[in-house]
């Protein structure tokens, strides 16, 4: 029964359609915080689709939208994708326009097409078909479209876990999370230490700089070059740190040795690394220099959130091995590359086995990104076969 029903499932898979949808959400300039337009894009198609769905939302510019099939007494399978991007940095650097989806060579250009309007568009697919053979299944199918997720998920995902919290939103058993994963089954990601650091030295002009001065963007710098050493020791499910200094202001005038200098660094952490001592790395580098230069500091805890896993011997996790494997013929690996983080982390500090499953695609947050259209097909198959295993 459950082959026959999963090989009916397959031959409904349209990949025109898929690469349609994509190519209209991609049309969206969704930036975060004003995602309304887009959803409103989605509330058609579930409309079209006669696909039940509610909206939930914080923000009327912020809205998130869950569409429902199934048996609504069974378990519960969440598909989570969120319809917000990033802006454009330097348009010069696009070959195309970045929100005018180009079809080249096999794949989808323009912003979102990887991170992650793809695969939201085959997780919208998916349920559209498992639609029609809903009373086949003994649980739900929950596609959760949300906002906000580029600035940390508060108004999205974040305020489905308050819903949920407060017995508003039923908890799901499983969550798929179609952010990046080539095609391979990720089970961890890194956390997030943001912080900010004031340097206080002392002003003068710059012919008493090496008498009288005590210059903070020097300092700084010095701050900055042993904090960007590499890391020696990776974990093995989720690899190395990452560090960058992604902001640095300081001085006042060109004559004038600076007595203030700012940096925020962007610290992404591991399994294990506590917040103690993440403190404590930044804070032994700056009192080292303390004992060379006379200064002082202030150090600002700007956001904080621990690295999360899955256990690879959950259930769902054997389930993507299986379908893969027997299903798709692709031997299943593990996802073991460079990343950012992704909603997952709020499925998985509720208790959720959460797991990010996404396509082959480049250059998320940069120019020219895009998506291989091929790989969409793999990733509906697969979502489409762990459903139906796990709810039939």
């Amino acid at each position: 029964m459950r082959k026959e029903l999963l090989e009916k499932a397959l031959s409904l898979i349209n990949l025109d359609e898929v690469i349609h949808l994509t190519c209209e959400l991609i049309r969206f300039p969704s930036l975060t915080g004003s995602e309304s337009e887009v959803m409103g894009y989605i509330e058609e198609y579930c409309w079209k689709k006669e696909l039940p769905y509610q909206i939930f939302k914080v923000r009327e510019t912020q809205p998130n939208l869950i569409a429902t099939v199934g048996n609504p007494h069974g378990k519960i399978l969440a598909f989570n994708g969120h319809l917000d991007v990033v802006p454009i940095c330097d348009r010069s650097m696009w070959e195309s326009n970045p929100f005018e989806p180009k079809i080249y060579k096999g794949q989808i250009f323009g912003r979102g097409a990887a991170d992650m309007k793809s695969s939201c568009a085959v997780k919208l697919h998916i349920l559209s078909i498992l639609k029609q053979l809903e009373d086949n299944l003994q649980g739900t199918v929950r596609v959760e479209m949300v906002s906000d997720e580029e600035r940390g998920g508060r108004h999205g995902t974040g305020y489905l876990i308050e819903l949920i919290r407060a017995g508003k939103l039923p908890k799901p058993d499983w969550v798929i999370i179609g952010e990046k994963s080539d095609l391979k089954i990720r089970c961890a990601e890194r956390g997030t230490f943001i912080y900010k650091v004031i340097i206080k030295g002392r002003s003068t002009h710059t012919f008493s700089a090496r008498v009288d001065g005590v210059n903070a963007v020097y300092i700084a710098a010095r701050a900055i070059s042993q904090l960007e050493k590499p890391f020696k020791q990776a974990h093995p499910v989720v690899g190395y740190p990452v560090i960058s200094v992604n902001y640095i202001q300081g001085g006042k005038a060109f004559n004038q040795v600076p007595a203030i200098c700012e940096f925020v660094v962007d610290r992404r952490t591991v399994p294990g690394e506590t917040l103690e001592e993440l403190k404590g790395e930044a804070i032994g580098v700056l009192e080292d220099l303390k004992r060379e230069y006379d200064f002082t500091y202030d150090l600002e805890v700007l956001s904080h959130s621990e690295a999360s896993m899955t256990d690879q011997n959950e259930p769902i996790v054997k389930v993507f091995q299986t379908v893969l494997r027997d299903v798709l013929n692709i031997q299943p690996e593990f996802f073991l590359d460079w990343a950012g983080g992704t909603d997952a982390k709020y499925y998985r500090k509720l208790g959720v086995p959460t797991i990010i499953y996404g396509p082959l695609g480049d250059h998320r947050h940069g120019p020219n990104e895009y998506i291989q259209i091929d790989s969409l097909e793999t990733l509906a198959k697969t979502y489409l076969g762990v459903a139906i295993s796990l709810l039939t």
